[in-house]
C-alpha cells in the first residue's frame, strides 16, 4: 500500500468532518444541491466549466454541503469531469477519496491511476505516495 504524505493526511482529515456536517441540501435536482455553491458556479459546472466543476466538487467533498449519496455522486462526477481535463486539484481529490474510501468505496486501482497523473505533472506529494 502506498505511503501517505503529511499533506494528504491533512487534506483527508478535512474531508472527514463533512460526513457529520448537516447544512442546507435538497436532492430534488442539481440546482438545489447545496446552498454553499454559488448559483453561478453551479450553473457553470452544469454547463461543463472545468474550474466550476472542480469548485463545486470540492465544496461538497470538504463538508460545505450535507453529504448524501446524491451529493457525493455529483461531486465525484464533477471532479472526474475536471480531472479528465487535467485539473490537478480534481485529480488529487479523487486520488485521495478513492485511496481512503471515506466518502466512496475504496478503489486502489483508481487511486493509483489518479496519483500517477498527479505524479506525472510533478506533484511531489503524489510522487512520494506512489
Amino acid at each position: 500500500m502506498p505511503r501517505i504524505s503529511t499533506f494528504l493526511v491533512l487534506f483527508v482529515a478535512a474531508l472527514i468532518p463533512s460526513v457529520l456536517d448537516a447544512r442546507a441540501f435538497s436532492d430534488d435536482d442539481e440546482s438545489s444541491v447545496c446552498d454553499a455553491i454559488e448559483p453561478s458556479v453551479l450553473e457553470a459546472a452544469q454547463n461543463g466549466d472545468i474550474e466550476a466543476q472542480a469548485t463545486a466538487g470540492h465544496t461538497i467533498m470538504l463538508g460545505d454541503c450535507t453529504v448524501s449519496a446524491h451529493t457525493i455522486q455529483m461531486a465525484v462526477r464533477w471532479l472526474t469531469s475536471a480531472a479528465n481535463e487535467r485539473h490537478m486539484g480534481a485529480i488529487v481529490s479523487l486520488a485521495m477519496v478513492y485511496h481512503t474510501g471515506e466518502l466512496v468505496p475504496a478503489d486502489h486501482a483508481k487511486a493509483i491511476g489518479y496519483y500517477r497523473q498527479a505524479a506525472e505533472a510533478d506533484l511531489v506529494d503524489a510522487q512520494h505516495t506512489l
